[in-house]
């Protein structure tokens, strides 16, 4: 009996957790809503919306981020791209039930103070706290300092500050950019004194500001400072060496876009020896006396001089100055014959870059006007100590020329993003034998590739975006043992990638899309050493082998727009690391493997195949799916209730099957969900009324390094979307073996009754859709369809809809397209 007052005891004194979020954190949630709503005007999302209609779990709202192992908050994004409103008036007390919070996001939110005694100085008891945004709020960064200084976990602090504050011991970076400030006195009230000031301050951003050169003086009383960002400020002329000296530990500056005109030193002046990083450039001031004053810095590494002009006669001179200089970096600054003969004065000079250069004292533009005329390969011959050329993204023309002579350190060239024409030439691994990485993508080069392109140190291949023909050299990668990473995509090529008894084991990287390639998948294909493989857009046909169970470390597939058959092998289950998985527009039949769900899949891209079954073991267990999209096949059955756990899902399409029955409620519950497409199915039942809060915000998944086109002017009519994945290679300019993955690419084509227009990339952050069109809908128009404020496309046509428009759909404030015909 007592063990049994034991356990209840325990059991009362624990919180209650609500499907995974501590009650009084849901709470809390609601009532800081309220209070910024009431003075404020506007969220960008409505919580108050999911408790309402049952999605009482907060960890999965939006803007929230949770620690899932203990449903507590640890992240809030209160961020706005604006104010709005009146102001509002911070009241710490709101944010105190979070306990673990960690992030607190407040830039745009439009502060202009706070409640009586409810400053920021009472987040010290949030003991959690290490990163607080203030950035863009019209409160003065003097007044904001006042009350942050008690918070002693902080670690990264981004506003603007004031006042005299010595509790920030822990505080390691500081940023506050775009303020406009220029009272050093801010400065000097960080520092306070030698004990009780920010000695642990390692990096500084005062990007774009009104600070002149005096800053340096007053940087002094950081002596832990390593990073200093002062771009886009008002240092003009002269800059005194003394005062950057005594920055003792700095190793990285950032002068771009001042017009400083020279580094001066005075009689008996030391050189400085810490520094290793300078960033210049943005400037009408004198190049040459610039470069010339450099010679103060007597360890310099790396030297970025961007959007200058380096042409004057002069300029000769000043490179002499820049001997302990390894890594030279001019993209689009204006450049010469005169300036490149000569830079090999620059005697430790290992890496050239310079991209988008222009030439004959003409500064580059948006419109292009690089380096014209044949890659020089004097410049090769002239500086053989060189390790590393950067010259993509110019206008290089004609053939690329092998140098007279083997350069036995040229290890890294790039030339991508050219007019270079002809063939590769045949010995390039004779001409370079210690070259490790090639890069002569989005050129005219046409022709076959060499058998000896390659050399034994050879692991980065990029011929991509080319009019290259024939087959791939069946000792590419015999000679070539260290090659990890081969980019042929964008070409003409065909036949076989390699002959049947070469296995290059360190090839981990293989993208062959957009070719001819034809036949059957080789085994020789699916390398056991694989991460990504892309072999879309080819010819291939039959079945995919059952070898590629052997792809353990395999994160990504894309065998899409070929004329594959057969199945999906539950062999795919074996690949438990795989993030995308495309294999869209083929000819596949049968059933989706029940097993795919455990795995660790972002995107599945499935679409115009001719894959049937139900959808019942298909939807559940994701628990990081982006994009699901099976349109166009012929899957039957109704979309399962386990739709709801796809807490992360962003897109679904599952147009064009053969689905009946009513939508669950349960696809309400996707909190993350901005494009939906059910349309061209036999799907009946009313519609939902929580779908109006389905979209609300804009979409918070990340598309990284992604980009967008439209096919035409931009319009929303009639929405019909596919999205698909696509991949690209991203160069690095300048860091060596810096290779990324494929990039997921989100693309939505939108059909209208005269023309279709393309969609991708971070644009659709911005958004949102709802395709119902084609069904069996029957009932009236639900008023709660007017809250999805942010919904650019709703199509309802073609269904048995009735009674009257509600007039809440006047409240869709960004719709473009809405066809309820």
């Amino acid at each position: 009996m007592g063990n049994i007052k034991i356990l209840l005891l325990v059991f009362f004194l624990i919180p209650i957790v609500a499907n995974g979020c501590w009650e009084e954190e849901r709470s809390a949630l609601l009532v800081l809503q309220a209070n910024i709503v009431s003075s404020n005007g506007e969220l960008l999302v409505d919580w108050a919306g999911y408790n309402t209609n049952g999605f009482i779990d907060c960890c999965f709202w939006k803007k929230v981020k949770c620690n899932l192992a203990t449903g507590r908050v640890i992240k809030l994004d209160l961020e706005t791209d604006f104010g709005t409103g009146d102001g509002w008036r911070f009241n710490a007390s709101l944010l105190l039930p979070f306990k673990s919070l960690q992030v607190l996001l407040l830039s745009h939110r439009n502060i202009i103070g706070w409640t009586k005694n409810e400053g920021f100085s009472k987040l010290r008891q949030l003991p959690n706290l290490k990163e607080v945004d203030l950035q863009y709020n019209p409160i003065h960064p003097k007044v904001l300092l006042s009350s942050l200084c008690s918070i002693s976990s902080l670690e990264v602090l981004k506003l603007g500050m004031s006042k005299k504050c010595g509790g920030l011991t822990n505080l390691r970076e500081l940023k506050f950019r775009g303020y406009g400030i220029n009272d050093i006195n801010i400065l000097f009230a960080l520092g306070v004194c030698a004990n009780t000031g920010l000695r642990n301050l390692e990096k500084i951003n005062l990007y774009d500001n009104n600070f002149n050169s005096t800053i340096f003086s007053s940087l002094k009383i950081f002596p832990s400072l390593k990073h200093l960002n002062l771009a886009a400020n008002e240092i003009n002329g002269n800059i005194e060496m003394n005062d950057i000296i005594a920055l003792s530990n700095l190793k990285y500056l950032d002068l771009w876009n001042n017009n400083r005109e020279s580094f001066v030193t005075t009689k008996g002046s030391k050189r400085m020896g810490s520094l290793r990083n300078l960033l210049l450039g943005s400037s009408n001031s004198n190049s040459s006396r610039v470069l010339q004053s450099l010679k103060s810095f007597s360890s310099l590494k790396s030297l970025s001089y961007v959007d200058s002009d380096l042409t004057s006669p002069t300029i000769i001179y000043a490179l002499r100055n820049l001997s302990t200089v390894e890594y030279l970096y001019l993209m689009e600054s204006s450049l010469n014959d005169n300036f490149l003969a000569n830079i090999g004065q620059m005697t430790s000079l290992k890496v050239l870059s310079m991209p988008f250069a222009g030439n004959d004292g003409t500064l580059p533009n948006e419109g292009g006007n690089q380096l014209p005329g044949n890659f020089p390969t004097w410049l090769l011959e002239n500086n053989t100590r060189l390790a590393a050329i950067y010259g993509g993204d110019n206008a290089f023309n004609g053939p690329f020329k092998l140098p007279l002579n083997c350069l036995l350190h040229l290890e890294t060239i790039d030339v991508s993003n050219n007019i270079l024409n002809g063939h590769i030439p045949k010995n390039m691994s004779l001409a370079f034998p210690k070259l490790t990485s090639l890069n002569m993508s989005q050129n005219y080069l046409e022709g076959p590739i060499p058998s000896k392109i390659s050399g034994i140190h050879l692991q980065i291949l990029d011929l991509s975006v080319n009019f290259l023909s024939g087959e791939v050299p069946g000792d590419l990668a015999v000679g070539s043992p260290q090659l990890f990473y081969l980019q042929l995509s964008n070409n003409k090529l065909n036949g076989r990638i390699f002959s049947e008894e070469v296995r290059p084991h360190l090839l981990s990287f293989l993208y062959l899309n957009d070719n001819n390639f034809e036949g059957a998948l080789r085994s020789n294909i699916f390398l056991s050493s694989l991460i990504a493989l892309d072999a879309s857009r080819n010819n291939f046909s039959g079945e995919i082998p059952g070898c590629i169970r052997d792809n353990r470390r395999l994160l990504q597939l894309d065998l899409s727009k070929n004329h594959l058959d057969g199945s999906i092998l539950v062999e795919i289950c074996y690949l438990k690391l795989i993030q995308v998985l495309a294999i869209s527009e083929n000819r596949l039949s049968g059933f989706i493997p029940s097993c795919m769900s455990s795995l660790p899949l972002e995107h599945i891209h499935l679409e115009r195949n001719q894959l049937g079954g139900t959808l019942e073991h298909v939807l559940f267990n994701f628990s990081s799916l982006i994009t699901l999209d099976l349109g166009n096949n012929s899957f039957t059955g109704t979309i399962p209730h386990t739709i709801g756990s796809l807490n992360t899902l962003n897109y679904l399409l599952l147009s064009n099957n053969q689905l009946e029955g009513q939508i669950p409620t349960q696809i309400c519950m996707l909190n993350n969900l901005s494009i939906v497409d059910l349309s061209f199915n036999k799907l009946n039942g009313p519609l939902l009324p929580c779908l109006g809060y389905l979209t609300q915000a804009k979409n918070d998944v990340e598309i990284s390094w992604t980009y967008y086109e439209m096919t035409t002017a931009c319009s929303w009519l009639n929405f019909v979307a596919w999205i698909r994945s696509k991949r690209h290679y991203h160069d690095s300019h300048g860091l060596v073996g810096d290779i990324f993955l494929m990039d997921v690419e989100t693309q939505v084509q939108v059909s209208t009754k005269r023309n279709s227009y393309t969609y991708k990339g971070s644009i659709l952050k911005y958004m949102t859709g709802i395709d119902l069109s084609s069904n069996k809908l029957t009932g009236e128009i639900p008023v709660e369809l007017g809250n999805m404020r942010n919904i650019h496309a709703l199509n309802l046509l073609h269904n048995h809809l009735i009674g009257r428009i509600p007039n809440t759909l006047s409240n869709l404030q960004e719709i473009e397209s809405l066809d309820l015909s």
